[in-house]
């Protein structure tokens, strides 16, 4: 994949995640985020 692709994938894909963890952390409340991201790691 050429350089300049992957930098304009790499950015869509930060925003996708941004309003996801958005639209998590709106949906679940912070305890759960808290939750979650302790049992991730």
């Amino acid at each position: 994949m050429p350089p300049d692709e992957f930098i304009a994938l790499s950015a869509a894909e930060r925003r996708v995640y941004l309003l996801l963890g958005i639209t998590v952390k709106i949906g679940l409340g912070s305890k759960e985020v808290a939750y979650l991201a302790l049992g991730w790691s």
